[in-house]
């Protein structure tokens, strides 16, 4: 199993929140954002789909949005898991689990008949 494809989609809503966007190209009250530079600002936003580009025909479909860093943590850290914990491995294909249905049997189907 290529592990940049498993994970891909949890870094992409992690990357992509609304948190991370606060944290990287807004700032919150007296912390500026991590991004200053307006190009790679601007890199981020369309690389994440959140203001159109060229390159983004929609927004991505990374499974909700993450609007603070409680849910970043609780969000990420149970998907993590579920891939991380040998003891958690059946509620990776259990689509009541952290990742939904990405690892069931119908997904692993449809991806390989891309």
């Amino acid at each position: 199993m290529n592990v940049t494809a498993t994970v891909d989609m949890i870094m992409q809503q992690l990357v992509c929140s609304s948190a991370a966007r606060k944290a990287l190209v807004e700032g919150e009250g007296a912390v500026a954002p991590l991004i200053t530079d307006p190009a790679a600002r601007q890199e981020y936003l369309c690389d994440c789909c959140l203001e159109p580009c060229d390159r983004c025909p929609r927004s991505l479909e990374v499974g909700g949005d993450l609007s603070d860093p409680a849910s970043v943590s609780s969000v990420i850290g149970a998907k993590m898991s579920d891939l991380t914990n040998p003891s958690a491995g059946a509620d990776l294909f259990t689509p009541g689990g952290a990742n939904g249905d990405r690892f069931s049997a119908t997904a692993f189907w449809q991806e390989a008949t891309k």
